[in-house]
């Protein structure tokens, strides 16, 4: 009977959790506070993303693997 209410517990812990998981919905989001939302691409598929990762900008731009800024420089 223990084990089973602290299964219990653990599982309602992990309901809660952080990562939104119906797609599309940002109901959740809580300005400053939260991590994950969800974001449409071009074709309006959703995307989750992560807004504390860290960006990689000058990977982006190196020419010789971006076929755009290689024909625009």
């Amino acid at each position: 009977m223990k084990h089973l209410v602290v299964l219990l517990s653990v599982i309602s812990l992990c309901a809660g959790s952080a990562i939104p998981l119906v797609p599309g919905d940002n109901s959740h989001y809580v300005e400053g506070e939260s991590r994950y939302i969800w974001m449409p691409d071009g074709e309006g598929k959703p995307h989750l993303v992560d807004l504390q990762a860290e960006e990689y900008t000058a990977e982006a731009r190196d020419g010789s693997r971006n076929e755009y800024w290689l024909f625009t420089r």
